[in-house]
């Protein structure tokens, strides 16, 4: 026989199983809110360019050749910032 209370309980069961499982994912590709209908912060963030700065170097490597005891070898290595944010080196080590 068909119960109609069981058959309204599973469909709002199924419903909101539903819901929960695509809720993120509609959120992800919308730019408001599944549940307001809002902008989304997350959103416009996400939508907005990001300031970053980029390092770059014409080469990561020297080779020197034969060095001999107690010469002093001198190599400049260019680095440039690619991106839009300053660049800030804090510390450079020999290798």
């Amino acid at each position: 026989m068909f119960d109609r209370k069981k058959y309204l309980y599973v469909m709002v069961v199924c419903y909101l199983v539903t819901w929960l499982w695509y809720a993120p994912l509609w959120a992800k590709d919308s730019a408001t809110s599944p549940v307001s209908g809002r902008p989304d912060d997350k959103a416009k963030k996400a939508q907005a360019p990001q300031e970053n700065p980029q390092i770059s170097f014409d080469a990561v490597t020297y080779d020197a050749g034969e060095v001999g005891e107690g010469d002093t070898i001198s190599h400049d290595f260019i680095v440039r910032n690619r991106g839009t944010a300053e660049l800030t080196i804090s510390s450079v080590q020999a290798g």
